[in-house]
């Protein structure tokens, strides 16, 4: 009877185990549909006349158990999936040839191999373009956090930031500095919704658009004849490009001003 109630048990902990890591499966599965493309080509170039999408599907499937059954403590999907399936080509092929015999002076293979080498490079070059971007813009939270928010706010957001991986609640993460859940729940709220708002304009400007709209409302009540220079200096801070337009264009630079100003205007 004992024994029993031990394996209900046993049996109800893994049910509840896999309940829990439902939202890790839906965010692979989400993850998996969105880079089909791109993995399919990733995997074709492990080896090109290999049954490459087979291999894929394989590899999805056995991932996706792996996570519902053990769960999944990271966010980023592509280096796991990758990893993935470089593993499971190299078991296959150990099983399907253990001693293969290679013609160099056949062309084929010869141009095989540069393939794989430069689709390779390009991956390198992928994730180290990824890796620079990421990078760039954590740079800017911080910068942002840094330049807005008072230091009690910044240090709540460094501590949340910093032990995200241990996915903190407000209770945790007010225990880890001494504020109250309130207020810690307050400041992390405020700074998401701020850095939703505001980051990828303050990326691109250095401003955050409330500041940014002011300076427009304050250029607009110059004379644009006076003040031409002004007025590209804009232009290029908001577009990102140099106005290509004569000094007989001006009043089509201050629409374009306008016209972006009237676009982005906070309700």
């Amino acid at each position: 009877m004992l024994k029993n109630f031990h394996s209900l048990r046993n049996y109800g902990d893994q049910n509840n185990l896999r309940m829990n890591n439902e939202d890790k499966v839906n965010e692979f599965n989400q993850f998996f549909s969105s880079n089909y493309k791109y993995l399919k080509g990733f995997t074709k170039s492990i080896d090109c006349k290999a049954d490459y999408e087979n291999l894929l599907h394989h590899v999805y499937l056995k991932v996706r158990d792996r996570i519902e059954t053990n769960g999944y403590n990271g966010n980023e999907y592509m280096n796991f999936t990758r990893v993935a399936l470089m593993n499971s080509y190299k078991s296959q092929y150990r099983q399907n040839k253990k001693i293969q015999i290679i013609d160099i002076d056949d062309e084929d293979f010869t141009n095989h191999i540069e393939t794989i080498l430069v689709n390779q490079e390009e991956l390198l070059q992928q994730d180290q373009l990824i890796q620079a971007e990421i990078s760039y813009i954590i740079n800017g939270i911080y910068e942002y956090v840094e330049k807005y928010f008072n230091q009690k706010e910044l240090f709540v957001f460094r501590t949340y930031y910093l032990l995200k991986h241990k996915h903190l609640n407000y209770k945790q993460l007010s225990e880890a500095t001494g504020y109250s859940v309130t207020s810690v729940s307050n400041i992390i709220k405020r700074i998401k919704k701020e850095l939703r708002q505001n980051l990828k304009i303050y990326l691109k400007t250095g401003s955050k658009m409330e500041e940014l709209q002011k300076e427009i409302e304050a250029l607009l009540q110059k004379d644009i004849y006076k003040h031409f220079n002004d007025y590209k200096t804009m232009y290029l801070k908001i577009y990102g490009r140099c106005w290509a337009g004569c000094k007989c264009h001006k009043p089509a630079l201050k629409q374009e001003i306008i016209n972006w100003y009237e676009q982005n205007k906070q309700k």
